[in-house]
């Protein structure tokens, strides 16, 4: 049985599992954006530039 002090633990703790999950797919994303650079495709470039301004830009506000 949940009593209600159970609540706001369950709630945080989903609410940093979805947190962490988006983290974790931007930083293998990055490797992936900076793998098709390497290989030639320069507007992969780009991309991996707007992922780590996403990814750190989320990482210095907390």
């Amino acid at each position: 049985m949940m009593t209600v002090d159970d609540r706001p633990r369950r709630w945080a703790l989903w609410t940093f599992r979805v947190l962490a999950t988006a983290e974790a797919a931007l930083t293998v994303t990055q490797a992936v954006f900076a793998g098709g650079f390497l290989a030639g495709d320069y507007d992969m470039l780009a991309l991996h530039r707007d992922n780590s301004t996403i990814a750190v830009g989320r990482r210095s506000r907390a």
